[in-house]
């Protein structure tokens, strides 16, 4: 049987109509009693008096009829009184079951009572109990534990100005009228002060407890200490919002704070995009971690001078930003850069080595460069990339005019891909004279694009382009195996002797991939390489000289010669030249115009024809364009030379017909 059924019949057992009222019972049994006792002698008299008319046995008679009326007042009055005691039995077994029910009952409410004391006292969760105005009623061990107070009527009655700020406060009586209008609140969070004066973070679930007959109401609140996930979620916020290298705010970071601002439209604000110039190579050459600590010294000087109104964060590798709160002029900008530098230094030293701190900045103006996060970014980074392609270290401000060119060179890296994959690129060859006799040496391929809409664009204008999109590979490529294969052409129709000169970039030269597979184009050539001439310029010097000196020697290994191309335009010529395994040394065409300039620029000209000489390089002069610089270079015994002077790069039809008169033997000299 249930628990509830039991209960109910137990209910029953007490509610009953049987009741026993000892006057108005005493009163019932002599009433019936009497009217029983006149109707027996009244009737009984009356019938042995008509009856029965001998004495003796009328005598009899009524001595029968006396003890018939004794045993029936015994059976009426036996009847009577069992049934009274059968309701008193039945009320007295009832009261003891209800006692014993009663009892089990009791038993069960405080072995309920007792564990939930447990549960309360020892469940890690803070319980609550409260009043209709707010006051404590009822707070749980576990809640004193986490708060670290006492149990005392002190807490009690001043828990808000031990647990919650002045802020929290309001927050919480809001919170509490919510709760006495809905009557339910469901995972809302607080923030509570222990007595240490740390913070704990508590997420609740409240309801109604009880409502009494009085219009009093309680209310139950469940607390969970959840102070470790959010600790743990603000870690991961640090990483999500933070730079770990540097500790600065990252990318993230940087554009809510650009939407923050922009929100608050507050008065004009300058975003700056720095670059470090040349980074790569502190990578390169002395490895990341150097890297890293450059980028954390940089970091730090930045910080040291922005304002409390400005704002600095690193975008990653080796871009940083800085917003400028309140701008009104350039001015800011400029001084902002000056104290940067001041505080970084011009130089900076580590593990014996220096390095060079320039950088590159871009800048873009709210409201003037955008009034929306991702143009304002995308505005100041232009803005940087053309401070970097007009020569680094300086700050460009944004213009429609730079947007344009960048959008002119979106176009036209487009175009160039179209060239590489349509074959609009062809090679032209300019001519190299010995000087002495104006006979023809060889030749230098040069690339040439002859664009379907525009017609030929000067190599100037797209070579760079291609360095920076990476194209430069591929066209490389086709570079090298169609100046080869007609190297293998001139080779099979007997010009062995007629060298060719092929320029390879210094970003092909350092790369692993494009090195590899211009190395074995060259070895699959299968001719004679003595007479091949790979040229590379200073800039791959610059880059990592000790990976290009590898390089160079590998390129000697296979048979070609190298040329050291545009020697002169350097910062540091005559170092490359001493450790450079090359074979020939290019002047310059600036070098070749000063010439003409009597004085101080002639015998530096002199000066290093002569060095270059002892060093044993064969020397060619480029860009001869005048008889006067002709006859100077002749002179000076400089052996070879190419320039306008003598032929411009023409085509190969144009370079066939002339070898082919070259077969033709002729006193024929060069005009004068």
């Amino acid at each position: 049987m249930s628990k509830n059924k039991q209960n109910k019949e137990n209910t029953n057992l007490l509610d009953t109509n049987r009741k026993i009222n000892p006057l108005k019972d005493s009163l019932r049994i002599a009433i019936w009693y009497s009217i029983f006792g006149l109707l027996w002698i009244t009737i009984s008299d009356f019938l042995l008096y008509w009856l029965v008319s001998d004495n003796d046995l009328e005598l009899r008679i009524a001595t029968a009829k006396g003890w018939l009326f004794v045993i029936l007042t015994v059976v009426f009055i036996f009847l009577t009184v069992r049934r009274r005691i059968d309701i008193i039995k039945d009320f007295v077994d009832k009261m003891i079951l209800t006692k014993k029910v009663l009892s089990s009952t009791e038993e069960e409410l405080l072995i309920q009572k007792a564990i939930t004391e447990e549960i309360i006292g020892k469940a890690p969760v803070i319980i609550i109990i409260w009043d209709q105005n707010g006051e404590l009623k009822s707070v749980n061990p576990y809640a004193f534990e986490v708060l670290g107070y006492k149990d005392d009527l002190q807490f009690y009655s001043n828990w808000q100005d031990f647990i919650t700020t002045s802020d929290n406060i309001a927050n919480l009586s809001q919170v509490f009228k919510r709760l006495q209008v809905e009557g339910r609140l469901v995972n809302y969070e607080t923030e509570l002060i222990t007595k240490s004066g740390s913070k704990v973070y508590v997420i609740w679930n409240s309801g109604i407890l009880d409502r009494k007959d009085s219009g009093n109401t309680e209310y139950v609140s469940f607390g969970v200490d959840i102070t470790e996930r959010r600790n743990a979620e603000n870690t991961l916020k640090g990483i999500a919002y933070t730079d770990t290298l540097t500790g600065l705010p990252n990318r993230v970071a940087l554009e809510n704070e650009v939407k923050r601002r922009l929100a608050k439209i507050e008065s004009k604000f300058a975003l700056l995009y720095l670059d470090l110039d040349n980074f790569k190579y502190v990578n390169d050459s002395l490895g990341h971690h150097v890297g890293d600590e450059l980028l954390k010294y940089l970091a730090n000087c930045i910080s040291k001078v922005i304002k409390s109104k400005d704002y600095v964060a690193r975008l990653g590798g080796d871009e940083f930003a800085i917003i400028i709160g309140n701008y009104t002029k350039k001015d800011q900008v400029f001084d902002l850069i000056d104290k940067i530098k001041q505080e970084a230094g011009k130089t900076w030293y580590i593990y014996n080595h220096s390095f060079y701190i320039s950088l590159s900045i871009g800048v873009a103006l709210y409201p003037d460069n955008g009034t929306e996060v991702n143009l304002l970014s995308k505005n100041a980074d232009i803005a940087m990339y053309s401070s970097k392609s007009e020569g680094k270290d300086r700050i460009m401000f944004f213009e429609e005019t730079i947007e344009q060119n960048n959008l002119y060179h979106i176009e036209m890296a487009k175009k160039l891909q179209n060239a590489i994959e349509s074959s609009e690129f062809e090679l032209y060859y300019q001519p190299i004279f010995t000087l002495a006799d104006n006979t023809i040496h060889g030749f230098e391929a040069l690339l040439r694009w002859n664009e379907v809409s525009r017609g030929f664009i000067s190599p100037a204008e797209f070579i760079p382009l291609a360095e920076n999109t990476g194209q430069i590979y591929a066209i490389e490529r086709w570079v090298f195996q169609s100046a080869l294969s007609q190297k293998k052409a001139w080779n099979a129709n007997g010009f062995n002797d007629i060298t060719l000169s092929i320029n390879l970039s210094s970003k092909t030269l350092i790369s692993d991939v494009s090195f590899a597979i211009i190395e074995s184009y060259l070895k699959e050539f299968n001719d004679d390489l003595s007479t091949v001439v790979v040229e590379i310029t200073e800039t791959a010097l610059i880059t990592d000289m000790h990976k290009v000196i590898m390089r160079v020697e590998k390129l000697k290994e296979l048979g070609v010669k190298i040329a050291l191309d545009d020697f002169g335009t350097g910062y540091s010529s005559l170092t490359h030249i001493k450790l450079l395994p090359v074979d020939i040394v290019k002047l310059d065409r600036s070098f070749i115009s000063q010439v003409e300039n009597k004085g101080k620029d002639e015998m530096i000209v002199s000066s290093v024809i002569e060095l270059v000489k002892k060093l044993d390089h064969q020397l060619v002069a480029e860009g001869i364009e005048t008889q006067d610089q002709y006859d100077y270079l002749v002179n000076n015994k400089v052996e070879l030379g190419q320039g306008f002077l003598m032929s411009k790069p023409i085509p190969i039809q144009s370079v066939n017909l002339l070898l082919e008169k070259m077969r033709q033997p002729s006193n024929e000299k060069r005009d004068d």
